[in-house]
């Protein structure tokens, strides 16, 4: 099966959060949110969310560290947990959950 990939911009804060999204061969199907590791959204995550499209499903997988630093992809080493820990740390989770407007906690505005 053949899937489709990109890189989609939502606008919030003042800002724009990039997601990697992976669509099935139709181009469409049920939606699954893919939370990135602390290694951020790495080629493992975009590996993972293709295969998840491969199953039919339409995949987003949305860089939580955008405030931070745009587009981080963290491999898989020592030093590269060091660095991991290091943005965890700095990520404001409680703006991340904040509600929206409605009053509703509909948005993922990490």
């Amino acid at each position: 099966m053949s899937i489709d990939t990109r890189s989609q911009t939502a606008n919030d804060d003042g800002g724009r959060m990039e997601a990697h999204l992976a669509l099935p061969e139709r181009g469409h199907g049920p939606g699954l949110l893919l939370l990135q590791e602390i290694f951020g959204v790495n080629d493992y995550i975009r590996g993972r969310a293709g295969t998840v499209a491969e199953l039919g499903y339409a995949v987003l997988a949305p860089d939580l560290y955008w405030r931070i630093e745009p587009g981080i992809g963290v491999p898989y080493t020592e030093e590269g947990l060091r660095r991991a820990f290091g943005y965890l740390q700095r990520l404001d989770e409680p703006r991340g959950r904040r509600r929206h407007p409605s009053g509703r906690r509909s948005r993922c505005t990490f």
